[in-house]
């Protein structure tokens, strides 16, 4: 007999409280991979507040279905949106919302459509979407659930492929990364950029490090380098 394994409304209560959690935590390594459209350094920070704001109002709603704890999840990421990231996480959800806003449990079919929705929400939201983005993974995870959830009767795992396909299944094999960064930078700290090497590794990213003996600034000798290392 084969146990399917149903998203219910506390399971997605636990979700919504665990990706908080673990947000919260790497917000700091997500503030030091932001480089587009400029190397602010609160990326991180922006969507970790907005998704808190998210999951308090899931937190203190009485809704007894995904698709109304989804709509609350969307609504206080909505109204707590930080930053252009924070607007962005928050039009995925209400994508997300619109896939199930009917659904008291998740089925793979709805999940689907949660997918699909997040990024054609997300994309609609942007005057000019940028691939290499957050919008180019949510996008590749609502293709992959649209092509493939027939072969899925199993809820969970239909998820678990969802995520490996936005982060473990890119063949990243041509991709080249130039990281650079000033060793006494006072408003991007450096221990942030060193985390950047060994999570370029683990995707089989081809790239160079280098440390510069400046601040915040760009010097000479970084633009020769950048030069060199384009031409190689």
């Amino acid at each position: 007999m084969v146990t399917k394994n149903i998203i219910t409304a506390q399971d997605f209560r636990a979700m919504v409280e665990i990706g908080e959690a673990r947000l919260s935590e790497n917000a700091e390594f997500v503030n030091s991979l932001n480089v587009f459209p400029v190397p602010d350094g609160d990326t991180g920070t922006n969507m970790s507040l907005s998704f808190k704001s998210g999951a308090e109002r899931v937190a203190n709603s009485s809704a007894q279905t995904v698709g109304e704890l989804a709509q609350d999840l969307a609504k206080g990421l909505l109204m707590g949106a930080r930053g252009n990231s924070g607007v962005i996480l928050s039009q995925i959800l209400r994508g997300f919302y619109l896939g199930s806003k009917e659904s008291v449990t998740l089925d793979v079919e709805t999940i689907k459509e949660c997918f699909v929705n997040a990024y054609k929400v997300a994309y609609k939201s942007v005057i000019k979407p940028t691939e290499g983005t957050i919008l180019t993974v949510i996008r590749e995870m609502g293709e992959y659930a649209e092509a493939n959830y027939t072969r899925f009767d199993d809820e969970v795992e239909f998820c678990k492929e969802i995520l490996k396909e936005g982060y473990t299944r890119e063949n990243h094999s041509a991709t080249r990364f130039y990281v650079s960064h000033g060793a006494s930078d006072q408003v991007i700290p450096v221990e942030w950029a060193r985390q950047t090497p060994e999570f370029l590794k683990n995707l089989g990213i081809k790239y160079k490090y280098e440390e510069f003996p400046v601040g915040h600034t760009v010097s000479p000798q970084n633009f020769y380098s950048f030069r060199n290392w384009l031409i190689e």
